[in-house]
């Protein structure tokens, strides 16, 4: 069967065939899906290779199959140009490879961070492709006819520069792919045979550095050589964005996965916050906690004890997210755990600290904790804080001219938990005794040390100045109204710390 094309330019056409579509998908991929997955220098590096395949196969087919090429008009000059096209998408290409490896090995350098000087010159570059002192037409064809079975374009002559340019792309495309190489083994990859991603790029290197070899070799025997260039151009671009697409899929099914596991943790953990305020006759009762990331260092407790009394506990682990999540979940529950059998609030934060302390191996971690036992029968609150504070209370002071409203801040009684300091300390329970309209409100850091937009914390002032205006209001109210004042004064910045708030308020 005699083909409607030479040949030997079939590599370029399968080249065509495999990369057009290649970079179109890239392009769409880019506009439409997450862009976390794909990269546009994916689909530059596809469109450089396709542009030079189309080129390659054109200019093995301005001398039809079998044609003489004396008899061809304009044969040497439209060969000629389509040469020069080819190695100036080689220049735009090399670029583009540096530029991806910069990014995906995320290299840190002076010319890294400064990627469009390899375009500048690349672009600087393309007048001297497009010179007579790069290539130029031969006054007569090197041969008169071309067949089917070894088609030979109208070949240009080259000039000094084109065996430079051939050892710049050769020494580009070993710094490509052994910097790609060393990324992808310091990544590790779990896949193992041919179709890994380390296997992907060896192959690419090994197609790379023959295609460099026969250009070498026909440069030497003075045989003008371009063909070779876009062929191993798209075949290292291919195999080598194959393998990376596996990586980006494969750190994106990771990322799923670790959102997943997250989410569930972030259920779980709210699924040990009280789901509604209990009902305590003569009292109101509120609580409520937001997580800076999907799980947080920050909880409450509300839960009824033997007696008749309310289990009254706010802890705040150092930090927030997963880590503190899971240490804070742990005091949670050993405070329940440890509660009855302690006999009081300050021996169970001795047995906390006790069992806690061994299981810390960072130095910067440790947990503020509040733990009260409430008795409404005796509308008294006693209490121990391992490093939460302060607490405030707002009770009211008989004088002379009456009654007069005042709030009292009162710190810690001992250090946080995880230090194994207690035994030294030694704390001891403290007792409120709530009077009609009295307030006890506990709440974490994340409250008042919140920033605004121009750098400043919210501050215990304005916590003292929201929880005095509102002291009248039930519980719930209280804390909704402070944290209006408080998303007022953040102003839309991202919460960066948890946030808690317990109130309870003798009606």
């Amino acid at each position: 069967m005699i083909l409607p094309f030479n040949t030997f330019s079939v590599f370029g056409l399968l080249g065509v065939m495999v990369t057009a579509p290649v970079a179109v998908v890239f392009y769409i991929l880019y506009a439409l899906v997450d862009r976390r997955l794909l990269d546009l220098l994916f689909a530059n590096l596809m469109l450089c290779g396709a542009v030079g395949c189309i080129c390659q196969f054109l200019q093995d087919n301005v001398v039809p199959a079998g044609g003489d090429a004396r008899a061809i008009s304009g044969a040497a000059v439209t060969t000629l140009q389509l040469f020069r096209i080819a190695f100036a998408m080689g220049l735009w290409t090399m670029a583009t490879q540096l530029h991806f490896v910069f990014r995906y090995c995320r290299v840190d350098t002076w010319l890294s961070r400064r990627p469009w000087i390899l375009y500048a010159l690349a672009a600087a570059s393309m007048p001297l492709v497009f010179s007579p002192v790069f290539l130029s037409a031969l006054a007569e064809p090197r041969y008169g006819t071309s067949s089917w079975t070894h088609a030979v374009p109208w070949l240009p002559q080259y000039g000094p520069l084109v065996r430079a340019y051939t050892i710049v792309w050769a020494l580009v495309q070993a710094v490509v792919l052994s910097s790609l190489i060393r990324e992808v083994r310091k990544v590790g990859d779990a896949a193992s045979g041919f179709m890994s991603h380390v296997g992907l790029i060896l192959a690419a290197m090994a197609v790379s550095a023959v295609a460099v070899l026969v250009d070498l070799g026909q440069a030497a025997l003075d045989v003008c050589s371009i063909g070779t260039f876009p062929f191993a151009a798209i075949a290292v671009g291919v195999l080598t964005t194959t393998a990376l697409v596996k990586d980006k899929l494969a750190g994106v099914k990771r990322e799923h996965r670790l959102a997943r596991e997250l989410e569930i943790a972030a259920q779980i953990q709210s699924a040990l916050l009280p789901t509604c305020p209990p009902q305590v006759d003569g009292f109101d009762v509120a609580g409520w906690s937001c997580s800076a990331q999907e799980t947080g260092g920050d909880t409450y407790d509300l839960a009824p004890v033997p007696g008749g009394r309310l289990l009254v506990g706010l802890a705040d682990a150092a930090g927030h997210g997963m880590g503190a999540a899971l240490l804070v979940s742990q005091t949670r529950a050993l405070w329940r755990a440890s509660l009855n059998a302690a006999h009081g609030p300050s021996r169970t934060l001795l047995q906390i600290d006790k069992l806690l302390s061994p299981d810390l191996v960072q130095e910067d971690s440790f947990v503020t904790c509040f733990i009260g036992l409430f008795d409404p029968t005796r509308s008294e609150l006693t209490y121990a804080s391992a490093g939460q504070g302060p607490i405030f209370f707002m009770t009211g002071i008989n004088t002379q001219e009456g009654t007069q409203p005042r709030l009292i801040e009162e710190p810690a009684t001992c250090p946080p938990l995880g230090k194994a300091l207690l035994d030294a300390h030694r704390p001891r329970d403290r007792q409120f005794r709530f009077g009609e309209g009295d307030v006890v409100v506990v709440l974490s850091d994340g409250i008042y040390e919140a920033p605004g937009p121009s750098g400043d914390r919210f501050g215990i002032e304005r916590v003292r100045q929201a929880l005095f205006a509102n002291r009248s209001l039930p519980a719930d109210a209280i804390v909704a109204r402070l944290r209006e004042d408080l998303e007022r004064f953040v102003g839309g910045e991202p919460q960066q710390d948890d946030m808690t708030i317990v109130v309870i308020r003798k009606t």
